[in-house]
């Protein structure tokens, strides 16, 4: 009997090289996170949620020698706060251990009365979510007055003044830190101290108790304290743009 071993081949596999800088986003006031745009010929290149004191990205999800413009706004659950920072001119440097932010504008704007319409869509089906637009050639960047979708998806921002590329964000209800003792109303969100990817809504009014083994599943329920908690997916910021107004 022949007996014939098929050749092989070993293949080399690059590894993952991950990026952590130190940042200066404050996270002990207002903002429980913080969304970091890269963004280079003024796309959207990397988009982050940053709630802890390093801004963590893949290697790979940048490209090295790109000039990048960062910006970046904090956030409470799902509502916008005041204010923008950025970074004008990033490059990544293998030695870089840190990045500072600058502070920009909010929401400014006088001059004529302007719009821009569209849809924030989940699978084809319209979701209501926060929604903000970044002016984009304004120096230093800004953000306008932010909106949140109907129901069916549909929004319209509203401003005045500016002219330019315009970069639309639609952002999901992170929920609040998980916090034993904390007391939570019906559809309030909450999200583990280890994120995986679920926030979790609760079912009743009622008070949480020792923080749960997360159920990592669409519909999954868990029980803290006397609140019901159901697993529901966190999206994570998506951008649309840039486009002319």
């Amino acid at each position: 009997m022949d007996v014939f071993m098929a050749p092989t081949a070993t293949l080399a596999v690059d590894p993952v090289v991950m990026v952590e800088l130190q940042h200066n986003l404050d996270l002990s006031g207002d903002a429980t996170a913080w969304v970091v745009q890269f963004i280079s010929a003024i796309q959207p290149d990397l988009i982050l949620y940053v709630d802890s004191d390093v801004i963590r990205f893949s290697l790979a999800d940048i490209v090295q020698g790109e000039v990048y413009r960062l910006v970046a706004f904090g956030t409470t659950n799902s509502a916008l706060l005041n204010g923008l920072l950025w970074v004008d001119g990033y490059v990544y440097d293998a030695g870089q251990a840190s990045i500072e932010f600058t502070s920009g504008d909010s929401q400014g704007g006088d001059g004529e009365a302007k719009t821009f319409s569209g849809s924030v869509l989940i699978e084809g089906q319209g979701v209501s979510r926060a929604v903000y637009a970044i002016a984009l050639d304004a120096v230093p960047p800004y953000l306008l007055p932010p909106t949140q979708s109907s129901t069916d998806g549909s929004y319209t921002l509203e401003w005045n003044g500016y002219s330019g590329q315009l970069l639309v964000t639609a952002l999901d209800d992170y929920g609040v830190d998980f916090e034993t003792g904390l007391t939570l109303g019906e559809g309030d969100r909450v999200h583990p101290t280890a994120p995986n990817g679920y926030v979790y809504e609760a079912a009743n009014l009622g008070t949480l108790g020792a923080e749960p083994t997360w159920p990592a599943a669409e519909a999954g329920t868990v029980v803290s304290g006397s609140v019901t908690l159901v697993a529901v997916p966190f999206w994570r910021p998506k951008s649309s743009g840039p486009f002319s107004v």
